[in-house]
């Protein structure tokens, strides 16, 4: 049955085309929505499912700073192995529940400032009897308790604790004393005696108060050499001080760097002529200090931001300088890298909790300490903040693949508490510990370990670990933020599940288009089980979607050391696009061009018509019938021509352009933008409201 079609505005009768023996008018089939792929492989791949698509996460050797795939970036493997948030161990390839904190027992003391392995044993300065004494103890590993070791001084005047150090034969505390600095010395831990020559007097302007947080000195080694420096308050400053024979006789080195605000952190580590310099930070910057003339030089290498948390505590960790960027409560910490080689002296940026997406709001806040053992760096932050909870961190670079990432080793359950001290040592028996000090009241620390930090869980040594630890998946869009999609089954590699929910086991939850990864619970995963389906298999839709797993051990007695071991996860969803039409219909060139022109009938006028609509840049619009307004693009004009006599033209031609091409044109239209919205709003306020 004949009708008509408007392409372009343009109105064009159809009809069936007796050339090809189709009876229909129009033929309208679905497009298909992607191109069929070539796989020349002979095995199987993930890639090549059919219908399915798959993302595969895991190991997660990237770390922190992901919360959502960019959809560029959608099929780059790398992104896949960071993550938004975690508190299970993810630094090796079974992510696993992180270690159990342990409470170490500090009967009777008040603040510990800093800690030094010497002689086989870790020795911490501590404040005590409301801050008139610092002491200092030994950690024993078979009780877990701060013990033994004596006074460094206690005079009844009010003193803070600045530093410790193990310096040849001796351990050096640096204290502020009123307002002088002191050393004193130790060759056992538990006797000291004050250095026979003290640094300048009274270079703080001001009495310290008990317990107070200070920037008033630390203490380095370098070129055999003890190494005090102190901040200078009265003159802005902060200047220098060496003893060449352990710390009994310091001499003012006549060197000052201005300042308004003490020293952050020093390390030293080879310049570019391979030569040991001195590393301190200020709030204003990195400086570098060489000490091999009679007379020292600095130089400022890296000028900051003013800010009282740039570098503190910084070290050399595998042959660079590592020093966090000071922010405030509400930014995650930047980290930076000072690299000397060959000659050239390179400052590397991108290396913090800055980068990617950031960190979850309770990380944010600034790097409290750092500390480097082996291929691991082990730092604090955050805590500085109501809803801000401190944590340590833990970074290191995959071997396999290099990349390198932050990873949680813990979390403070109480928000605006600091951890402001941290150490790694084995010392007294033989077991690594990673201690750390959270500053619970002013005149408070807290200490706690983490047993066996270093050790891998394929290792085969028993490590007590938390009850539970979540990680945050990132979102996903598949890279088609404007398609939907069916999402349909979420999968684990995972070892160490038990059978039922009642000892190892997972849980999955997702949450899609940016919602809590918590807002649905789609199921348990454990030994027979490791995958759950969306909505019972029936699936969910959304442009994107993100899953927490959850882990979990059995919390009986002795079985603190169990855990599920999760090597990957995979999400499957099948995208969905809107779909498209296809229209196939011929068009009577003749007739068209007589309802067009009675007395003038064209058909070359019309076959131009539709080859200009054919040629737009845009798309033009179609409609036939009832159906809503298509656009689209004409993909192909197949015309069949019957030449006939043309001298019925008003206007003088060549003889050989008498002669006009009419017949049929076949069609072949395809819809670009989809009808569902037209199809939904005409359902909803009637087909008038498209036409």
């Amino acid at each position: 049955m004949a009708g008509e079609v408007l392409i372009n505005d343009k109105p064009y009768f159809v009809r069936p085309n007796p050339a090809t023996g189709r009876l229909a008018t129009v033929i309208e089939r679905q497009l298909d929505d992607f191109v069929d792929s070539f796989q020349p492989e002979g095995q199987q791949q993930q890639t090549g499912l059919k219908d399915l698509s798959s993302k595969i996460f895991g190991p997660w050797s990237g770390g922190f700073g992901r919360n959502r795939v960019p959809s560029l970036r959608a099929n780059d493997p790398a992104e896949y192995r960071m993550f938004w948030d975690a508190t299970i161990d993810t630094r090796w390839a079974d992510a696993v529940l992180a270690i159990l904190n342990e409470d170490s027992t500090e009967t009777g003391l008040e603040v510990l400032r800093a800690s030094a392995s010497f002689k086989s044993n870790l020795w911490a300065i501590w404040e005590d009897d409301t801050s008139t004494d610092l002491v200092s103890r030994k950690y024993v590993g078979s009780t877990t308790t701060w013990t033994a070791g004596g006074n460094v001084l206690a005079d009844g005047t009010t003193k803070v604790g600045l530093d410790i150090v193990a310096h040849k034969t001796h351990l050096l505390a640096l204290m502020a004393n009123a307002n002088d600095h002191l050393v004193y010395r130790s060759t056992d831990g538990a006797s000291y005696s004050a250095a026979s020559t003290q640094p300048t007097a009274n270079l703080l302007t001001n009495v310290v108060t008990a317990n107070e947080n200070s920037d008033f000195g630390l203490i380095a080694e370098i070129g055999g050499e003890a190494v005090l420096i102190l901040w200078h308050e009265s003159n802005g400053t902060v200047t220098f001080f060496s003893s060449t024979d352990a710390g009994d006789n310091w001499s003012d080195e006549s060197v000052d760097i201005a300042t308004t605000d003490g020293v952050k952190g020093v390390a030293v580590m080879a310049g570019i002529d391979n030569a040991d310099k001195l590393y301190v930070m200020l709030a204003e910057g990195l400086w570098e200090v060489d000490t091999s003339p009679a007379t020292w030089t600095t130089r400022l290498i890296d000028p900051l931001p003013r800010h009282t948390d740039n570098g503190r505590r910084m070290t050399v960790h595998n042959g660079a300088l590592w020093y966090g960027i000071g922010v405030d409560d509400d930014s995650p910490a930047p980290v930076k890298r000072l690299v000397n080689q060959d000659g050239v002296r390179r400052i590397e940026q991108g290396w913090g909790l800055n980068v990617g997406d950031g960190v979850p709001s309770d990380m944010l806040g600034p790097i409290k300490w750092m500390k480097s053992v082996n291929d691991f760096l082990f730092v604090s932050v955050g805590g500085g903040a109501a809803s801000r909870q401190a944590r340590i961190l833990c970074h290191t670079v995959d071997p396999t693949t290099d990349e390198a990432g932050w990873h949680f080793m813990y979390q403070h359950d109480t928000a605006n508490l600091l951890i402001d001290w941290i150490d790694v040592s084995p010392d007294d028996d033989g077991t690594q510990r990673l201690h750390f000090g959270v500053r619970t009241t002013t005149s408070t620390t807290d200490t706690q370990f983490l047993a066996k930090p270093l050790s891998s869980p394929r290792s085969g040594v028993s490590i007590k670990r938390q009850a539970t630890g979540i990680i945050d998946l990132p979102e996903i869009d598949g890279g088609m933020p404007g398609i939907k999609a069916t999402w349909a089954r979420v999968s684990v590699g995972a070892v160490d599940l038990s059978a039922t929910k009642s000892n190892e086991y997972m849980l999955a939850q997702h949450g899609l288009e940016g919602a809590a990864r918590t807002t649905t619970t789609l199921g348990n995963l454990v030994s027979g089980t490791k995958f759950v389906d969306y909505a019972s298999g029936a699936g969910e839709a959304g442009v994107s979607d993100a899953v927490r797993l959850s882990l979990f051990r059995d919390t009986g007695a002795g079985d603190d050391t169990d855990s599920p071991s999760l090597q990957s996860c995979e999400m499957d969803y099948l995208k969905v696009p809107d779909t498209r039409e296809a229209l196939i219909f011929t068009i009577d060139l003749d007739k068209t061009a007589r309802d067009r022109s009675p007395k003038r009938p064209r058909p070359e006028l019309v076959l131009a018509d539709l080859k200009t609509a054919r040629d737009l840049k845009t798309f033009p619009p179609l409609k036939y019938g009832d159906a809503p307004t298509m656009h689209g693009k004409i993909r192909r004009v197949n015309a069949f021509y019957e030449l006939r006599d043309g001298s019925h033209q008003a206007i003088a031609v060549a003889p050989d352009r008498l002669i006009e091409r009419g017949g049929f044109a076949e069609v072949e239209f395809h819809e670009i933008i989809s009808l569902v919205e037209y199809l939904y709003g005409a359902a909803r306020y009637g087909a008038a409201y498209y036409a």
